[in-house]
């Protein structure tokens, strides 16, 4: 008689239980690896539309204004109008294109980072083109899935802008972005 091919139940059931074990213990360190992922890139989405900003108000020579709704449902705009809203876009959140001054329009909302909340400590920060000069404000980016992580942005009254992690908890703190002090 030849041996037997294949597995047996048993053998499968081990197996089945070896890998569902396996995957409960993966499944949240994957979620918190998204959930730290989505934290990293509103926040640097939100320093890279306030670097923009500051540089365009040079460029341009005019002072540019970025609002700010804060909260779950948040938006930013930027414009040449400090009137922009960004909630609704009415008055639109545009700056006019140097070459052709057809208006872009210059707005990040909630809708394009997933479960990510900000708040902020001024609604409105104005960039001005004497070397780049900004009223200052702080904008806190935290995510809301189960950890919880956050970063702050803070922009300094002579256009400096830098990320810090404001948590002390070690679980919610953001290893590549230095404590804020």
């Amino acid at each position: 008689m030849q041996g037997q091919k294949g597995f047996s139940l048993l053998e499968l059931l081990i197996t089945i239980a070896i890998l569902a074990i396996l995957a409960a213990v993966a499944v949240p360190s994957m979620t918190q690896a998204i959930e730290k992922r989505n934290t990293i890139s509103a926040a640097e989405a939100i320093y890279s539309r306030i670097q923009l900003a500051r540089s365009e108000s040079i460029a341009r020579s005019q002072p540019l204004f970025m609002n700010m709704v804060d909260g779950t449902g948040w938006a930013i705009g930027l414009s040449n109008d400090p009137n922009c809203d960004p909630a609704d876009n009415s008055p639109a959140c545009t700056l006019p294109d140097l070459e052709n001054n057809s208006p872009i329009t210059h707005l990040l909302t909630s809708a394009d980072r997933e479960n990510i909340s900000i708040t902020t400590t001024a609604n409105q920060i104005t960039f001005t083109p004497q070397r780049g000069m900004v009223t200052g404000s702080t904008i806190d980016v935290t995510s809301q899935g189960r950890v919880g992580y956050a970063i702050r942005i803070n922009v300094g009254m002579l256009g400096q802008v830098s990320l810090c992690s404001p948590n002390a908890d070690p679980r919610k703190y953001i290893t590549s972005y230095r404590p804020c002090s």
